[in-house]
Parts: structure tokens; C-alpha cells; sequence
């Protein structure tokens, strides 16, 4: 799976994001080593209609590992929504 996780990183999703017709939920760590999670709100302003941004606090990069309650909460209410 490297070399998808790779390809990943590099790619630049904005477009997609900015593009996007179906709902898009982005979650990101307040306490990211890796991604300054500010990024999300600006995305989700280029497309409000279908982006919603939240942010978990106590986390790291990997929310879904580190604050899986939080995480698991947000997914559902998201789910429930759409």
C-alpha cells in the first residue's frame, strides 16, 4: 500500500474538493504534526453547499485511531445528515 499513500501525498485535492456534488465531510487534528488542519475551513468556504469541515481536539494526525469516540461520533451525526 506504499506506494498508493505516496501517491496520495503528492496528489493536490483542492479541485476535487472545490468540485465536489455530494457531501464531504473533513475531519482533521487540531494538534497535527503533519497538516495545519485551517486548510479545511478554507476549503469548505470555496464549496458550502457541500463541505463541512470539524475539527478534534487532543489529536494528532491519525483522528480516527487517536480520538476514535469523537471520530465515530462525527461520522454518524455526518451520515445521519446526509
Amino acid at each position: 500500500n506504499l506506494p498508493l499513500l505516496y501517491d496520495h501525498a503528492k496528489k493536490d485535492w483542492r479541485t476535487a474538493v472545490e468540485a465536489a456534488s455530494t457531501p464531504l465531510l473533513l475531519v482533521t487534528a487540531n494538534q497535527s504534526p503533519y497538516f495545519d488542519g485551517r486548510f479545511a475551513e478554507v476549503m469548505a468556504a470555496a464549496n458550502p453547499k457541500y463541505v463541512s469541515h470539524q475539527a478534534v481536539d487532543q489529536s494528532g494526525h491519525v483522528v480516527m485511531a487517536e480520538q476514535s469516540g469523537t471520530f465515530n461520533k462525527l461520522m454518524m451525526e455526518f451520515l445521519k445528515e446526509h
